[in-house]
């Protein structure tokens, strides 16, 4: 008897079995994990973050160059001469503001005998404003105060010198300096620091000063030579 019936079974036994592969890889696409399509959320978020702080670099303004301001250099200029047998006339001319106070002195410089060093007797002083750039002034010579000096110091004296050596000075820290010429060189005098006339006074104490400061000196003949202690 031919076996028809069980060709029909393996038939549908093969059939049943792909039925089951299909439906199981259909169930294996349905339920696989999604994560393979979708972007990783931690690197999106590490992205949306770079993204939030890289902020665009703005273009600095550029600044207005600073004021500098220019240097000035002071100093004065300044002649002797003597105009009588006691007056000496003393011009000058300076680049210090207008009003400011400068300093005469004049000195006489004599040797005691038995010695070779130069003592000096201030044998006159005074003060001037400068107007315009410009100064003038004249200094009598005590000539007589100093004789008076020497007699009474009971020592003998080799000579005195026939020039008398004279000095300008500004002093930003002198009496009746005006403020304004103050503050423009400095309490101090610290915008005197780059003048070649420039002298330190008080150099080893706190607050030194800044000095403008000129010598010269112009021939006068000393009228009492004659009447010298020997």
């Amino acid at each position: 008897m031919p076996k028809v019936k069980s060709k029909k079974v393996n038939w549908f036994v093969k059939h049943k079995i792909l039925s089951v592969v299909i439906v199981l890889l259909l169930l294996m696409f349905i339920f696989a994990p999604a994560s393979s399509n979708k972007p990783d959320t931690k690197t999106a978020a590490n992205n949306n973050t770079n993204k939030s702080t890289v902020q665009p670099t703005k273009k600095k303004e550029a600044e207005p160059p600073k004021q500098v301001e220019p240097v000035i250099i002071y100093n004065i200029t300044s002649s002797a001469t003597a105009i009588s047998g006691s007056v000496i006339e003393i011009t000058g001319t300076s680049n210090l503001s207008d009003g400011a106070l400068l300093n005469i002195i004049a000195e006489r410089r004599f040797i005691w005998r038995g010695e070779s060093e130069e003592r000096s007797f201030r044998a006159a002083t005074s003060s001037v404003s400068l107007n315009g750039g410009v100064f003038n002034i004249q200094l009598t010579i005590n000539d007589n105060s100093l004789l008076t000096y020497l007699v009474k110091s009971n020592e003998a004296v080799s000579s005195v010198n026939n020039y008398v050596h004279l000095e300008v000075i500004f002093d930003p820290k002198a009496e009746n300096q005006p403020s304004k010429i103050v503050s423009a060189v400095g309490t101090n005098g610290e915008k005197l620091g780059s003048s070649l006339q420039k002298y330190v006074f008080g150099s080893l104490t706190k607050n030194p000063v800044n000095r403008l400061h000129v010598e010269m000196e112009t021939l006068l003949p000393f009228t009492y030579s004659d009447q010298l202690p020997q």
